[in-house]
């Protein structure tokens, strides 16, 4: 609706006529095609499908897609045609694994405001995320100060329910951007409140529910929001890692936006995220957590087990892996320069400033996951830029060590 010939709109108006097509769907079955019409869809053709999530005895072991910053770029359409063929492949390989989910680590759209590009993000990957479930976090690019009321992040909330609204309690402390040079729309640090529904949420595939080796739990957080002890978020985190039963999930997976290990100048040390590690780095890492994901930084980066700076060695003790995937094609390039020009830091195992691409994360049993980095080979194609072995941390010996103690 570009009533004042600008395209920004009133997010309000635009959630008021999205509410008409957000439905709860009961009784469907797993592996079960949905045809859908809409009053405004009547006329189209061919009519659109959506293909539910799989059975779990379908699913050999568990793999998921892993991006972040998509955008709607050349290098974009790359990244999505990589996830096209990855979920074709797994869906007909017979033993091998099978795509679960996408996980999307933030910056989405890159509408920054503008609606219409909402419209063609989603068409850009309607065909793949009709295909398997889409999980979201969110990034600075979908924060959107509002044109007329300064609130934030209203597109993003229209769109996405992860899992489903609750009392939303967004404090709006941006000024209304009326044009795009007013003011920016999407800041890297932001000073405001954004505890609703989709803004942290965790996920389980449990591993009592069917043949996999491992199940896989995995927590969503909030980098635009508070962390500090005694937050709504800070006490979700706590309640879902206390929750966490081993036997059943024994890998545990974060999904931010920002990281707090980053190798690039890009976004190094940005406030929030240092925030971020001072409230919650040692929570999670006490509880175990294997695998840290991010975006924001439009490079890609795997780090060596690591805690508060110091690298541990997973045969005496146990810290998480982190990882920045935040290759997924952005609107902005590539990252600049690394942090260190005289080399990666201690803890940094591999990096790549130069290409897009995304990850793959697969629980092959309870202690081994196998991480690769498909890299744009830029002919159209991806090859395996980066891949680990990631082994879950022995209890006790040095560094935190996995238990059940959560302060």
């Amino acid at each position: 609706d570009d009533d004042d010939d600008t395209g920004w709109t009133d997010a309000a108006e635009m959630a008021q006529r999205a509410s008409r097509l957000l439905r709860d769907v009961a009784g469907v079955r797993p592996r079960h095609r949905l045809v859908y019409l809409t009053a405004e869809m009547r006329f189209r053709a061919p009519l659109p499908v959506c293909r539910t999530a799989d059975a779990a005895a379908a699913v050999p072991t568990l793999q998921f897609l892993v991006l972040g910053d998509l955008g709607q770029t050349d290098d974009s359409v790359r990244t999505r045609d990589g996830l096209r063929r990855a979920l074709h492949v797994g869906e007909g390989r017979g033993g091998a694994a099978a795509v679960a989910a996408v996980l999307h680590a933030g910056d989405l759209a890159y509408a920054d405001g503008y609606h219409p590009r909402w419209d063609s993000y989603l068409a850009l990957h309607a065909g793949l995320s009709s295909g398997v479930p889409w999980h979201v976090c969110p990034g600075n690019h979908e924060i959107e100060t509002d044109a007329r009321s300064g609130r934030i992040f209203q597109a993003f909330e229209t769109i996405y329910r992860m899992p489903a609204p609750r009392r939303d309690s967004v404090r709006a402390v941006l000024a209304p951007c009326r044009t795009a040079d007013a003011c920016d729309p999407t800041p890297s640090v932001l000073t405001a409140t954004y505890d609703y529904g989709n803004a942290f949420h965790s996920l389980s595939y449990d591993g009592h529910a069917g043949p996999w080796p491992a199940g896989v739990k995995i927590i969503f957080l909030n980098s635009f929001t508070h962390t500090g002890p005694g937050s709504p978020q800070h006490a979700a985190l706590l309640s879902e890692l206390r929750s966490v039963d081993r036997t059943a999930t024994p890998w545990v997976v974060l999904v931010m936006h920002c990281p707090i290990y980053n190798t690039f100048a890009d976004h190094h040390r940005e406030k929030h995220a240092v925030r971020m590690a001072e409230n919650m780095e040692t929570v999670w890492a006490d509880a175990g957590v294997d695998v840290v994901l991010a975006g924001h930084v439009h490079g890609y980066m795997r780090s060596r087990p690591v805690y508060n700076g110091t690298v541990v060695d997973p045969r005496v003790g146990a810290a998480p892996t982190y990882i920045i995937v935040g290759t997924g094609g952005n609107r902005d390039g590539h990252a600049r320069a690394y942090f260190d020009k005289d080399g990666p830091e201690e803890w940094v195992a591999y990096r790549n400033k130069d290409w897009s691409g995304y990850g793959t994360f697969e629980a092959l049993d309870d202690t081994r996951a196998r991480w690769r980095w498909m890299m744009d080979d830029g002919t159209g194609g991806h090859v395996v830029g980066d891949e680990a072995v990631i082994r879950r941390g022995q209890r006790g010996g040095s560094g935190p060590t996995v238990h059940d103690r959560i302060p």
